[in-house]
């Protein structure tokens, strides 16, 4: 055997040498190998004795020969050049090896051609696989996309429904405590109202840390009164202060603007995330608010810096280390439970804010907690400055300027009807309600009004659909540039399009602060 035969011969892949007649002249040791034959059976027979090859194939052995170049048979197209089988149950899934071959027309050969066989079942199954891979990914994704969507509405529907049932039991609670109670009617009374906002409050925890999980928790800055925000803020907490006996104080520095350019809603939230932790935590002494401010230069941005300090129990160094992680909760000797999750958010939104929050604390030596927020960037485009599809004009009043009000509430839960009945009523408005859509129009189409409060899933007619009706005239010109504030368990800047765009002036959120309504009462009375 020559050297150029021995170099064949330990090629990983089968050689065949045929004539002008396709009869065979020399086989490699591979293609001895898989036929299970040997060179001397080989040699001298027709290359249909060994392979058996189809129509297609045997026609691509004429147009090379004739045509004078090289030409490649693919298994898809061509089929098996050689029949190998391979082993039962092989890991391809397939039954033989997949192929690809090349024949070459050899120059001054008397037309004898080179055929080469390459094993690609690998590269084959390889594809194959990549390809099942990348259909199972994008079924993946397509899943993890649905979900998602179905997670964003069923949150969404879950704050609605849930929030309907608390506007009663917190509103109630606000009316009872307002009559003449006893001692123990009283406690009653506070403690039904202060469990209803932890169950709220725990609803916006879930509800925020879902959209901190999906990278969709967003900031929305603009001018907000810092002092207002501020007092506000600590006022919800000065009961539960007052009741432990702890002195809560706050001061703020004399450089501090009157005016931030911030989200101010979150900005509350952080605020009172710490102000809340300082009066559980602090059985005696005093929980101090402190504001200060630092004007920016340059690239440095303003900034507001807030420090609550309290002379609660304190925090060992080991509770320190996870203090801002998810789910963390603090040791306490009274069983205060929450969702661990306060600190976590308000860390995420004072960083969306350009800062941050730390703390300072010992065991038994109470604890400092600092939260800073830079001024947003004036060209960051707020939802509240996005121009509307249709610019409705201002809401006007009827006739007569009075300080009552014509109200229609609009919600299909009687508790709710009931309960906006009552905060407006006692207030010396006058107020009709109606428990859908349908019937909504049909009270507007009987008399005009000066404000109408309606919930937004209405049955038979959403309110959507009867805002637009409204402003399309469809209740009569009396009507028209009516008032319109939207009542919901969303937050305005959850609510899917613009209430601007359907002519929404004014937006309330289950369950109803009775200052923010006031606020819309008050800015109804002025128009």
């Amino acid at each position: 055997m020559d050297m150029q035969s021995e170099i064949l011969d330990a090629a990983p892949y089968g050689t065949l040498v045929v004539d002008g007649g396709n009869g065979i002249l020399f086989a490699n040791q591979w293609v001895l190998r898989q036929m299970g034959r040997s060179r001397e059976e080989l040699i001298g027979s027709d290359i249909e004795s060994l392979c058996n090859p189809s129509p297609l194939v045997l026609r691509q052995l004429v147009l090379a020969r004739e045509q004078g170049r090289p030409v490649i048979l693919s298994q898809r197209l061509h089929g098996y050049f050689l029949p190998i089988p391979l082993p039962v149950h092989h890991v391809s899934g397939f039954t033989h090896m997949q192929q690809e071959t090349t024949i070459v027309p050899l120059a001054g050969s008397d037309h004898r051609m080179a055929i080469t066989i390459r094993d690609v079942t690998s590269v084959v199954v390889g594809d194959k696989r990549l390809k099942q891979l990348q259909r199972d990914l994008e079924s993946a994704r397509e899943r993890a996309e649905r979900s998602d969507r179905n997670k964003g509405r069923f949150l969404a529907m879950i704050s609605h429904d849930i929030r309907t049932p608390m506007n009663g039991l917190i509103g109630y609670a606000e009316l009872l405590l307002d009559t003449e109670l006893d001692e123990h009617q009283r406690n009653y009374a506070e403690t039904i109202h202060s469990s209803g906002h932890m169950l709220l409050n725990l609803v916006n925890d879930i509800l925020d840390y879902s959209k901190i999980e999906d990278g969709k928790l967003r900031i929305r800055p603009k001018l907000f009164d810092v002092r207002e925000a501020v007092e506000d803020t600590v006022a919800v907490f000065r009961p539960d202060a007052a009741r432990k006996g702890v002195d809560l104080k706050v001061s703020v520095d004399g450089l501090v603007p009157v005016s931030f350019f911030q989200d101010g809603l979150r900005f509350r939230q952080v605020m009172a995330n710490l102000v809340s932790n300082a009066v559980k935590f602090t059985d005696r002494g005093a929980v101090g608010v402190h504001v200060a401010y630092t004007k920016g230069y340059g690239r440095i941005l303003d900034r507001l810096e807030v420090a609550v300090a309290d002379t609660g129990p304190g925090i060992s160094s080991e509770g320190l280390a996870g203090l801002f992680e998810a789910y963390q909760q603090l040791d306490h000797p009274t069983p205060i439970k929450g969702t661990g999750l306060g600190l976590f958010i308000s860390r995420q939104l004072c960083q969306l804010m350009g800062g941050d929050v730390r703390v300072e604390s010992e065991l038994g030596q109470g604890s400092v907690f600092r939260f800073t927020v830079s001024s947003a960037d004036a060209q960051i485009e707020s939802c509240e400055d996005a121009q509307p599809m249709e610019v409705y004009p201002p809401h006007v009043r009827r006739t007569d300027q009075t300080d009552s009000l014509r109200v229609l509430v609009v919600d299909d839960s009687p508790t709710n009807c009931r309960l906006l009945g009552s905060l407006l009523g006692r207030l010396g408005h006058q107020v009709d309600s109606a428990s859908d859509g349908n019937e909504a129009a049909a009270c507007l189409s009987l008399k005009p009004y000066d404000l109408v409060i309606m919930d937004l899933l209405l049955p038979h007619l959403s309110g959507f659909d009867l805002a637009k009706n409204l402003r399309q005239g469809a209740y009569g010109e009396g009507n028209r540039w009516v008032a319109l504030c939207s009542l919901s368990g969303l937050e305005k800047n959850d609510i899917s399009g613009s209430l601007t765009d359907y002519g929404f002036h004014f937006h309330l959120r289950k369950p109803i602060d009775t200052l923010a309504l006031n606020e819309v009462i008050r800015a109804v009375v002025e128009a």
